[in-house]
């Protein structure tokens, strides 16, 4: 029987048979993996020894001496590995307590085996953990290579639907410049405009907020814009849908040259109303154009659509920007918006019982009280409008109430005093002519209602030395006791859109309590 040899890895138990590896084969521990060599077969056999100094040589493993345990073992392992093994007096290796045979016989050819770790090993001369002799490796596991196939077969799965879904869904790019764009914010989708229209970030810069897409076409030369803003309490005020075009148009138009005319064809857009007007003027890089602008809000976001070309093109591309129009779609998610409603903010004097209501909430009060008397001597309150951070231009308005001596008609004394105040410096500012206002109102339809009855009437300053410093007034008065409390709003002329039927409503919810 061969002698076991241990694997030289100190905390490995692992024992070789060494009489089943040849010499010189390089081994692996299937236990804990650690390569070695066995051993070099020896160029010539030493001489032998005088017979009197006959002793087995330690058998060595790879140069590293023999377990403990067994005879001839050496504490621990050499510093130097000693080559190769001596010869046995059976022809093999040298094991304790043999001599070295005087003609050692012809090394084994150096035949490398198929698996220079386990050599001949067989499932028959394979040993079980805890025996003696060498053991094969551990074969692939039956799950592993189901949990491959697994995997090869979803990949090719994926790539089968991601193949689907880019033909399935091709009309969605392929006819257009690029893929459906959807701005779920913004509770909208566009499908870009095909080629040869490319986006023009130059001119979205140049038109501002809100636009967001901007598409040009040369050859003939046309712009398309697309505009949209989320209003997160209330749906946009017409002023707001108004002034975000005209403010475009602001910046590529000469001012002298605009005009506006009634707006053509489809009056809606994404299914919806829309405000607008078709335009023309001098662009202000050059050459006159026309085009298309309409808006309209809905669910608490603005929408925004600008459209032109060259003076004597349009009629050919109106329908090219209409169907740029219906590139558009609302994609309906906010079908549980709901406007919020400000809470009804009264102003009160409990000296002089009087309440005036805000029904928007979009007034505040100046509480300085020598400011409200540098305003006017005989004013008791001075409210200016709120600014409000989500819109890029905030119109301003004021509102300020006097406390008069009282008379027999208070809206004439009221009329009366407000105009003497305006021409105080008739020598300096000029003088300001009031007439009464008598058109329809243009501005924003009020959210709250607020009762009120008292007695109104819609003013307009013009001054004869500046006619662009015009003014609208909104007036009431009623009588307290002795006296006669007036209300009088004002803004400029310009910006009546926006509050014109606020002030109405305002002014007449003044009352006695």
């Amino acid at each position: 029987m061969s002698t076991a040899l241990k694997c030289p890895n100190p905390s490995c138990p692992y024992l070789f048979d060494p009489s089943t590896v040849p010499p010189g084969v390089v081994l692996a521990c299937p236990r804990c993996g650690m390569r070695f060599t066995l051993g070099t077969p020896a160029a010539a056999s030493p001489p032998p020894p005088p017979s009197h100094q006959a002793a087995a040589p330690t058998a060595t493993f790879g140069g590293y001496s023999s377990p403990p345990g067994y005879p001839g073992a050496q504490t621990g392992y050499p510093s130097a590995p000693q080559p190769g093994y001596g010869t046995a007096p059976h022809g093999g290796y040298s094991a304790p307590g043999y001599a070295a045979a005087p003609n050692p016989p012809p090394a084994r050819p150096q035949a490398r085996p198929t698996n220079a770790a386990f050599g001949d090993m067989t499932p028959d001369t394979a040993k079980a953990d805890g025996e003696e002799g060498p053991r094969l490796p551990v074969k692939a596991s039956k799950l592993q290579t189901v949990l491959l196939v697994g995997v090869g077969i979803i990949s090719l799965c994926a790539a089968g639907v991601a193949m689907w879904y880019k033909i399935s869904h091709r009309n969605e790019s392929s006819q257009s410049g690029g893929a459906i764009l959807k701005d779920k914010e913004k509770n909208f989708s566009l499908e870009p405009p095909p080629k040869p229209w490319v986006r023009d970030e130059d001119m979205r810069a140049k038109l501002g907020s809100p636009y967001i897409h901007v598409y040009r076409r040369e050859d003939p030369e046309a712009y398309m814009a697309f505009g949209a803003r989320d209003y997160p309490n209330s749906s946009p005020r017409p002023s707001d849908l108004e002034a975000g075009l005209d403010r475009a148009l602001e910046k590529i138009l000469e001012k002298d040259t605009r005009k506006k005319y009634p707006e053509e064809g489809d009056k809606t857009w994404m299914g919806q109303e829309t405000r607008g007007y078709k335009f023309s003027g001098a662009l202000k890089s050059g050459g006159n154009v026309e085009g298309d602008a309409r808006a309209f809000g809905h669910k608490g976001v603005g929408y925004w659509f600008i459209s032109w070309t060259g003076s004597d093109l349009y009629e050919d591309q109106k329908a090219v920007f209409a169907e740029g129009r219906r590139r558009c779609k609302l994609l309906e998610l906010r079908k549980d918006w709901k406007e919020k409603q400000s809470p009804v903010v009264p102003f009160k004097n409990t000296e002089i019982p009087y309440t005036i209501l805000d029904a928007e909430g979009m007034w505040v009060e100046e509480t300085n009280e020598a400011r409200v008397k540098d305003e006017d001597p005989k004013a008791d309150k001075y409210l200016v409008t709120k600014k409000d951070r989500k819109r890029d231009q905030n119109d301003e308005a004021e509102l300020t109430i006097y406390v008069l001596d009282g008379s027999g008609n208070a809206l004439a004394d009221a009329k009366a005093y407000i105009e003497a105040q305006a021409n105080k410096s008739v020598e300096t500012r000029g003088k300001n002519t009031f007439t009464e206002h008598l058109g329809a109102l243009e501005g924003d339809p009020t959210p709250n209602t607020v009762d009120g009855n008292a007695e109104s009437v819609l003013m307009r300053s013009v001054n004869d030395r500046d006619p662009t410093h015009s003014w609208l007034y909104a007036i009431s008065a009623i009588t307290v006791g002795s006296k006669t409390v007036v209300a009088s709003a004002k803004c400029q002329w310009a910006q009546r859109a926006a509050f014109d039927t606020k002030f109405v409503q305002l002014v007449k919810s003044l009352r006695e309590k």
